[in-house]
């Protein structure tokens, strides 16, 4: 997916972020597949500036900046979430109540729903 070249003449400078492989049909008998991810640039200049952006947005990575401020960390009990730390906790019961207060200036009702339910009637 995404943009596509009429001719892969005009890539001059390519860069592979990601690859990886699997079994076809999730069977080690058969043949391994190889996906592969990258970009393509028209010059070099270009690819460098791409790298320098990369970089730059590594160093700001929320998740590695909020656990080096001990705001929160991660655990594998619930992968993909954060577990707050008192900091971090009190930061984000700050947000809540102003997104409350907000609310309740423009007239709406809290509800609260279930955090995991069913989607099967």
């Amino acid at each position: 997916m995404g943009p596509h070249l009429p001719n892969t003449n005009r890539v001059k400078n390519f860069l592979v972020t990601k690859n990886s492989a699997a079994y076809w049909l999730a069977s080690a008998e058969n043949d391994s597949l190889q996906r592969v991810y990258g970009v393509a640039f028209p010059d070099a200049k270009m690819m460098k500036q791409y790298k320098l952006r990369i970089k730059e947005a590594k160093k700001r990575d929320h998740r590695l900046i909020g656990t080096k401020q001990e705001l929160f960390f991660f655990d594998e009990l619930s992968p993909g979430s954060c577990f707050f730390l008192p900091h971090g906790a009190h930061i984000y019961n700050k947000l809540v109540d102003f997104i409350k207060s907000e609310y309740r200036k423009r007239g709406y009702s809290e509800v609260v729903s279930p955090n995991v339910f069913s989607t099967r009637a």
